[in-house]
């Protein structure tokens, strides 16, 4: 300690008051001779005063130094997150969470507080209880509190705390949650007491005010060195840097604690000597935002918050989070930035683990067979959609966007007659503490009432408070139609019923007459179960007496417990219960009972008895039976008529086959015109039968699942541009341009069967160029949609569709409207396309306006990694040799004629027929030709079969098989190459295709 010019030293200081004290001591004994040891010349009297003066200067010096000190380093430590907590706002400032660090300062651990939630408040020191309690009772939300009080430890010690906390809200009106630190100050208090006497003394002595001094600069010294290790052991790194706008980075660090090391590897000396090597520390990607940062907090003097990564000694990238404060000069100038850096990596990781936990839920949520939504429930009680799953566009028509953006949306969807019973079902959930399950109509987009079982629960939060809803909604209209069937048997008793039960108010007389007469069992039982009244129309059921016997004595013993919790649940609760139970009759026969129970009431006493109404419902049981056997039936029939399709593919596409094959050789002959016109008539005829027939078997295929696809990743560019060429020449004819420029260049992939894709797309395109003037468009285009997925949209000119048919558009057989200048179609082609779409997890939809045109759009999911698909190289190949046998395995005489045809135009090769499995067997055996062109469907055995026997024999197994069918399905191309197949042709035959597979496969010469 110096005196104010920075001069004179304590120690010089002291010895003119020992010289002083000396001098006064010989005046105080008479020795009026004393001598004045320093200078004969001095005046004793001045140099007291001016001893007394210094004193006076060295002390104001020291208190405001101590002063500065302690404030500096006092807000230092109120600022650490000593023990940090959370807590209700209640009658008791009920604790929710505490950090581990009260345990060395209050000596219990984090789970006794937490297992007492009340612990703190019977801690307080008894002459502190009531003010704190007091103080934290009248917080409101958003203020924030700074308290010192007393607690008393487990070992029975009294200390002081400082709390500093911030009230947040509650959830729905409740309570407010206090967050706040809590650090321990008895050494601080016991300090301020200790220079409280300093300064008394040093109005008294100078001596003991020296040494008041030195003894309370020994304790803060102490105290320091407590809190620097107090701050060292914290699980975070703390630091203090000093404001210097002369360095490059705004600031001088003076101290940062040990943990630095553990956490990133570098030792404090490191950093302090370098204070740019932190910020060259930081990831290379969040430096220049995080040191942004850092110089908007040291120019604002804001507090700093910020969370970047850091890369530690051994490479590792470790999370941070920088929590920083100013401590400010007398002036309120920013003098040092004090903080604290938490390693938040695994809080980080938990964080990534919960999105991809998140994205998995999402997932599987949108796979359930139903809607799953989640509702957030307001201030005032209502709740709304924050999400709704996609299978609410096929259950209800409606975007799952369009519910959660128009909150008044769900009660317009919502049947009138149940919006009072959907809308109190959260009301009711509170009082029971989940909501109970609740059935109501839905209205669809398209006006159509669907029921649906709503199973919602609460989702609290830290609270206990329901914040959120989850839910799922199920479609339960074909249970409310059985349901319904069956219920309309028992209407009239339960009608019967309630009018009995109305009138036994009116004479006791008159109850027990109607009782005794109604033809259903009526019997009361007591609070144990024992029956005290039964009418005349109560079977034995084996017992001489029924009258005291109790009423689980009657059902197996199995079923006694489910009946006494039902008992129970009435005499307890007041409920109604009903329940079934089975019992064998005399005759060997099974009879089913239907008993409705009710508690009996009397005004302003307990439930005493309750009535118990049964019937006989073994007839309605039997008509139940019967419905599953007829729905049993149905699926049988259902099962004959996909067996029917299938035979039907062949026998359909079989005589299609010649015709088409046929009119082909016609084409490519001489004709005169009238007859190449008639030949193109029939082509055009064929072909449209043709397509006729395909789409209404997929269709059918469809609805009986037996429908296969091959969902691969699939270019659009190349759908488009195929079903572009196909549709082409018509769009000539009929003057419409065509402009798919835009999805020809899209370069994306969806996920999709390529020939069903091409079907859909064929289809919307067609259409658009059937519904169409002339000079009019159509347009392809591709665009990117939400959930990932592409919408590829056909529009076109043409006259419109009004808004009462959309919703029949998709519907079989009902055609689209008039085609401009051609029949309108036989509408299967709009229903096919959709249901390919869905099948391929896909949409289809459609928006027009009468004069302005439609446009048709599709939508599947985008695939992200498409697959390289292999195209196998051919090449025609010019016959050489004399005379290759082609042996024809094929069933229709017609079917074989035209082959032969065909291969007439190759003239050294020759065609051998067999008209089943076995016989074309025998004659590869024996006569080994060239090549096979095997058909799937033969009347004595699976073609598979053939295929299989022709590559197991060692004779035929290197001849090479072309395999034919008319009903190729999706994956069996892939199926029958595995087995041995070299080439698969659907039927009917393409002449050029049929052709170029008998020059590839053919070889050059005859075999011998």
């Amino acid at each position: 300690m110096t005196e104010p010019g920075g001069e004179r030293p304590i120690a010089d200081l002291e010895g003119r008051v020992s010289r002083l004290a000396d001098f006064l001591a010989h005046l105080a004994m008479g020795d009026l001779g004393a001598p004045w040891t320093p200078t004969e010349r001095e005046d004793p009297l001045a140099e007291i005063e001016v001893a007394a003066e210094l004193l006076r200067g060295d002390l104001a010096v020291s208190q405001r130094e101590l002063r500065e000190s302690e404030a500096r380093y006092r807000e230092l430590v109120e600022r650490l997150p000593a023990v940090v907590y959370t807590a209700v706002l209640d009658e008791d400032v009920s604790t929710t969470y505490v950090s581990p660090g009260v345990l060395p300062l209050a000596g219990y651990t984090p789970e006794e507080w937490l297992a007492d939630p009340a612990l703190w408040a019977k801690l307080l020191h008894p002459e502190d209880r009531d003010r704190t309690l007091a103080a934290f009772r009248q917080l409101g939300v958003g203020d924030t509190i700074s308290i010192e009080y007393r607690l008393v430890a487990r070992d029975g010690t009294v200390r002081w705390f400082r709390d500093d906390a911030t009230v947040s809200g509650g959830e729905d009106g409740g309570p407010g949650q206090i967050r706040g630190v809590l650090v321990e100050i008895t050494e601080t208090k016991a300090l301020q007491a200790a220079l409280e006497r300093a300064r008394d003394g040093l109005e008294r002595r100078v001596h003991e005010r020296t040494a008041d001094l030195r003894a309370a600069n020994a304790a803060f010294a102490a105290a320091e060195e407590r809190y620097r290790t107090l701050v060292e052991q914290l699980p975070a790194i703390t630091y203090l840097d000093e404001i210097d706008p002369a360095s490059p980075v705004g600031i001088r660090p003076i101290f940062i604690s040990p943990q630095v090391e553990t956490i990133l590897g570098y030792a404090p000396d490191e950093l302090l000597a370098r204070p740019e090597r932190w910020d060259e520390l930081r990831h290379p990607d969040d430096r220049a935002a995080a040191l942004a940062r850092d110089l908007a907090h040291y120019a604002s003097g804001e507090p700093l918050s910020q969370r970047h990564r850091m890369v530690a000694r051994d490479g590792r990238v470790v999370w941070v989070q920088d929590e920083g404060v100013f401590l400010r000069d007398k002036r309120g100038r920013p003098r040092y930035s004090q903080g604290v850096v938490f390693d938040i990596t695994d809080r980080v990781r938990a964080e990534e683990a919960r999105r991809a936990a998140e994205q998995r839920y999402r997932t599987l949520v949108e796979q359930l067979p139903g809607i799953t939504y989640i509702d957030e429930i307001e201030a005032d009680g209502t709740a709304r959609f924050v999400y709704v799953s996609p299978q609410a566009r096929d259950l209800l028509g409606y975007e799952p966007a369009e519910l959660v953006a128009r909150p008044e949306l769900w009660d317009e969807v919502i049947h009138p007659d149940d919006r009072g019973r959907a809308r109190s079902m959260y009301e009711r959930g509170r009082a029971l503490g989940q909501p109970p399950p609740e059935e109501y109509r839905l209205i669809t987009r398209d006006g159509r009432l669907r029921w649906f079982h709503d199973e919602p629960r609460f989702l609290p939060d830290v609270s206990g408070t329901p914040r959120l809803v989850h839910g799922v909604l199920f479609d339960v209209t074909h249970l409310k139609a059985a349901e319904e069937e069956a219920r309309h048997l028992n209407v009239e008793l339960e009608r019967r019923v309630e009018e009995r039960t109305a009138a036994l108010g009116a004479s006791e007389a008159r109850w027990r007459t109607l009782v005794e007469n109604m033809p259903e069992y009526v019997w009361t039982i007591d609070r144990e179960g024992r029956i005290r009244y039964l009418n005349r129309a109560t079977p034995s059921f084996g017992v001489d007496e029924l009258t005291g016997v109790n009423l689980l004595d009657l059902v197996p013993e199995e079923a006694r417990r489910g009946l006494a919790a039902l008992r129970d649940r009435v005499f307890a609760g007041g409920e109604t219960a009903t329940w079934e139970l089975s019992r064998p009759r005399p005759d060997g026969a099974t009879a089913w009972y239907e008993s409705h129970v009710a508690p009996i009431r009397a005004e302003g006493a307990e439930i005493a008895e309750a009535i118990v109404v049964t019937s006989d419902v073994t007839e309605r049981k039997r008509v139940e039976e019967d419905l599953r056997a007829a729905r049993d039936e149905a699926e049988l029939a259902n099962r004959a008529k996909s067996e029917m399709l299938s035979r039907m593919s062949h026998e359909l596409r079989t005589p299609m086959n010649a015709i088409l094959g046929f009119g082909q050789l016609l084409e490519l002959s001489t004709l005169a015109p009238a007859d190449r016109e008639s030949v193109e008539q029939i082509m055009r005829a064929g072909r449209r039968l043709l397509d006729l027939i395909n789409r209404a078997l997929d269709i059918t295929r469809l609805d009986s699942g037996r429908l296969s696809l091959s969902i691969e990743p699939v270019e659009v560019e190349e759908v488009v541009r195929e079903v572009a060429d196909l549709v082409r020449p018509n769009a000539m004819v009929r003057g419409v341009t065509l402009q798919t420029e835009e999805a020809e260049r899209c370069g994306c992939f969806v996920l999709a069967d390529q020939e069903r894709l091409k079907t859909v797309l064929l289809n919307l395109l067609s259409n658009a160029v059937r519904f169409n003037h002339q000079g009019g468009s159509a347009t392809v285009t591709c665009e990117e949609v939400p959930d990932d997925r592409l919408r590829i949209a056909v529009a076109d000119t043409g006259p419109g569709i009004a808004a009462e048919r959309l919703p029949d558009l998709f519907t079989p057989f009902q055609p689209r409207g008039p085609a401009i200048g051609s029949d309108e179609g036989a509408g299967v082609g709009l229903a096919l396309a959709r249901r390919l779409a869905e099948a391929m997890g896909g949409s289809i939809g459609v928006e027009s306006e009468v004069g302005r045109g439609s446009v048709f759009h599709v939508e599947l999911p985008l695939a992200e990694d498409p697959l390289a698909r292999a195209r196998p190289e051919s090449g025609p190949g010019g016959p050489v040799g004399p005379r290759r046998v082609v042996l024809y395995i094929e069933d229709d005489l017609v079917n074989v004629r035209l082959v032969q045809r065909l291969v007439a135009r190759r003239p050294d090769v020759r065609v051998d027929m067999a008209t089943t499995g076995r016989m074309g067997l025998d004659l590869a055996a024996s006569r080994r030709p060239d090549l096979i062109v095997l058909d799937l469907g033969l009347p004595d055995m699976r073609g598979e079969e053939v295929l299989a026997t022709l590559r197991a024999d060692p004779a035929t197994a290197a001849i090479p098989v072309i395999v034919a069918s008319s009903d190729p399905a999706a994956g069996q191309e892939e199926v029958l190459r595995a087995a041995g197949a070299r080439a698969f042709l659907g039927k009917p035959f393409e002449v050029d295709a049929f052709l170029e597979l008998l020059d590839e496969l053919l070889p050059r010469e005859a075999a011998t």
